[in-house]
């Protein structure tokens, strides 16, 4: 297999093949911060400190201590690893990359949990390569990245699509880096991007949506589980997480699961078929 992880190390490979053209992702978590090396059929696009900035009720969090691996997965259909850290007294931190083996996809998720009825901001910022060149599309929130052998395109899911749709976030590219804002007004707080760089899809328009998630026919708020998808041409994504632990299982779109969090495509008859599913 071409990715291996060490908890001894504190770091992963994510990889899709062994060919000089083959999508990487390294993820180093052996200290407070993250760091991020990615490449996209072998170019260079990502690189250093995958930066996180989490307030709550405006009180900067702080911490010293390394990330812990709680989840690796690996197989024939993706590479994924969720790290942690739990706070003293405070909130739960996960941050989790899941990059495709099949197709040019990778989706980075921040979430806060265990925070208390209390607003959180989170602020989230990936370090471009020089060479990097930034677009921000003018109807939706989309970012689209290129450099002279690689374009890639970048969806904030949990921030709506259209730029008339009014939110407190934000999502652009600036000064070398790209940068998500993000906020919640109690408990819990998910943040998940999706980066693309499929030739085929280049050109195609996306669209996505936050959707509704229920358990036993209620509706649940926003801070105790968060569902989105993600539609380019034929690539249909379902991305899910529970923020609250509950035994009873919930359902997404025709998702119905028990689990922590499932990265999901649909197929092209409309069925859900998960990509990886993360117990509690």
């Amino acid at each position: 297999m071409p990715a291996t992880q060490s908890d001894w190390a504190s770091w992963a490979c994510l990889r899709n093949w062994w060919h000089a053209t083959a999508n990487t992702a390294l993820v180093r978590h052996d200290g407070p911060s993250v760091n991020l090396q990615l490449s996209l059929l072998g170019v260079p696009v990502i690189g250093g400190e995958w930066g996180l900035s989490v307030r709550v009720d405006g009180k900067r969090l702080t911490w010293t201590d390394g990330w812990k691996c709680s989840c690796w997965s690996s197989d024939t259909d993706m590479d994924y690893i969720e790290l942690q850290l739990e706070l003293p007294d405070g909130p739960m931190l996960c941050r989790q990359v899941m990059l495709s083996r099949k197709d040019h996809f990778l989706v980075l998720a921040d979430s806060v949990s265990k925070a208390g009825r209390k607003r959180i901001d989170l602020e989230s910022t990936l370090p471009l390569r020089p060479g990097v060149r930034a677009k921000s599309d003018k109807a939706t929130r989309e970012v689209r990245l290129a450099t002279s052998d690689v374009k890639f395109r970048c969806f904030p899911l949990a921030l709506p699509d259209d730029r008339l749709h009014s939110t407190v976030g934000e999502f652009d590219a600036a000064l070398g880096e790209l940068r998500l804002v993000q906020a919640a007004s109690s408990e819990s707080l998910y943040a998940p991007i999706v980066l693309d760089w499929s030739p085929e899809r280049a050109s195609l328009e996306a669209e996505w949506r936050t959707l509704t998630v229920t358990e036993e026919g209620r509706k649940l708020a926003p801070w105790e589980a968060a569902g989105h998808r993600l539609r380019l041409g034929k690539l249909h994504l379902v991305v899910f997480r529970s923020l609250h632990t509950s035994e009873d299982f919930r359902s997404v779109l025709g998702l119905h699961t028990d689990k922590e969090s499932v990265i999901a495509q649909f197929d092209e008859k409309g069925y859900v078929l998960p990509i990886v599913s993360v117990d509690a």
